[in-house]
């Protein structure tokens, strides 16, 4: 039975980010080949926390920390993210607040057509809580360079950038 017509999807978060992968990619192959095919047609993904992780390309973890079996898990690939797990000593749980960056939004999912930026800036608060890192390549910062369509996605009160936007 097909998909509805959907404009967005929400891939949420997992405290077992690679079991939850690995049944997307493997148990369940339908899901993920939607969610190529959603985003391959201008739809939007958004990932929170481990659905995050899960939309990047890698999941790193060399120390087992989820599982207690080290590896690491080709993910999806939507957004040129890879994210390292790490042990707990390196824990982050604290509250944030930040701004919601504006995007660049490319009509018919090209980078090579002129899109238009929203002019928009969120307020934004919740709760952030990790083992890990998630980092990544072609992260265009500067709005004069909108050749990359990836682009961080909140600034945060302390000025960091968290977070990814493709610009879909």
């Amino acid at each position: 039975q097909p998909y509805p017509h959907t404009t967005a999807v929400v891939l949420p978060g997992s405290r077992q980010t690679r079991a939850d992968l690995d049944w997307l990619l493997h148990k369940s192959p339908h899901w993920s080949d939607f969610l190529t095919d959603h985003v391959a047609a201008g739809g939007t993904v958004l990932g929170l926390c481990g659905g995050y992780q899960m939309l990047g390309n890698d999941i790193v973890d060399e120390e087992g920390v989820e599982s207690g079996v080290p590896g690491t898990d080709c993910a999806l690939g939507l957004l040129p993210v890879t994210t390292t797990l790490e042990s707990t000593e390196h824990k982050v749980v604290k509250a944030q607040s930040g701004t919601l960056l504006p995007t660049v939004i490319v009509e018919n999912g090209t980078n090579n057509e002129q899109g238009t930026t929203s002019s928009c800036s969120i307020p934004v608060e919740g709760f952030e809580i990790h083992c890990g890192r998630t980092t990544a390549s072609l992260v265009n910062t500067d709005d004069a360079n909108d050749h990359n369509p990836i682009h961080p996605l909140l600034q945060l009160s302390d000025g960091k950038h968290d977070g990814f936007s493709n610009g879909q």
